[in-house]
């Protein structure tokens, strides 16, 4: 399992803090699929649940989310 390599790190919440490794371990046992594309359009993190296809996805990161499905999963017609 590859850890976030920033060590020791907080990140404080309005709600409270938690530390890097504590929200790695909630991504990875959350029952959801979560993905994230930015505000460039390009697909830059997802959850990495055990489930998941993570060489696929692995590949796809910082591609535009466009270039991720088949044009015809895209069109607006």
């Amino acid at each position: 399992m590859n850890l976030p390599f920033m060590d020791n790190a907080t990140i404080n919440f309005f709600s409270g803090k938690l530390t890097l490794a504590e929200v790695d371990a909630l991504f990875r046992t959350m029952p959801y699929e979560l993905d994230y594309i930015n505000a460039d359009d390009e697909y830059v993190w997802y959850s990495p649940n055990s489930w998941r296809d993570d060489q696929r996805l692995h590949q796809r990161l910082d591609h535009n989310v466009l270039d991720c499905h088949p044009p015809t999963s895209c069109s607006n017609g």
